[in-house]
């Protein structure tokens, strides 16, 4: 018996034990994820860099509208519902949304919870009892949040420890502390 007859008996041994398949939805996707983010880790680094410039030459000629204020207050649901834009004029196409529903798997471990109008709807895998489990190696995505947007703001969980006050103008929760002192 020839090397491939071997190898094809060995095959249709393990799969018809289902360890073949479960060796090829497991482990090959882990080493997949490892493999994506172990070269798109420092390209987010230097786009980080690159996005960081940009912004301070971009607050050279104007402010963004809002300011976010505030901490982090671990409760998780941010992690939990996760709502990415993606262009309306990819969402015609399933194929588009397929691509963007496996790299946001592959890239990020997020599973995928439905969608709301031209919205891609998350939850993160890494969570565990409302708390990152990669807290040191997450990706800018989540270290961003809530990101601050030149026009408008963006929306907050309830619960969450961020909020938005108009640029120039002292936050409420300033002037509360403020009186308190006094």
């Amino acid at each position: 018996m020839s090397y491939l007859g071997i190898l094809n008996c060995k095959l249709q041994f393990l799969s018809n034990k289902g360890f073949y398949t479960f060796f090829m939805q497991k482990w090959l996707k882990k080493t997949v994820r490892f493999l994506i983010q172990c070269i798109f880790y420092p390209v987010e680094w230097i786009h980080s860099f690159a996005d960081a410039l940009a912004l301070r030459l971009l607050r050279l000629f104007r402010e963004p509208q809002y300011q976010r204020h505030g901490a982090c207050q671990m409760t998780g649901q941010c992690c939990q519902a996760i709502a990415l834009q993606i262009p309306k004029s990819s969402l015609k196409h399933s194929w588009i949304r397929t691509v963007f529903l496996l790299w946001h798997d592959l890239r990020y471990n997020f599973e995928w919870v439905g969608q709301d109008q031209d919205y891609l709807i998350y939850s993160c895998r890494y969570l565990q009892n409302n708390k990152c489990s990669i807290q040191k190696f997450k990706p800018k995505l989540c270290r961003d949040f809530p990101q601050v947007t030149w026009f408008g703001k963006s929306r907050l969980h309830k619960g969450c420890g961020y909020y938005y006050a108009k640029t120039g103008s002292t936050p409420f929760r300033k002037i509360l502390e403020q009186k308190e002192d006094r």
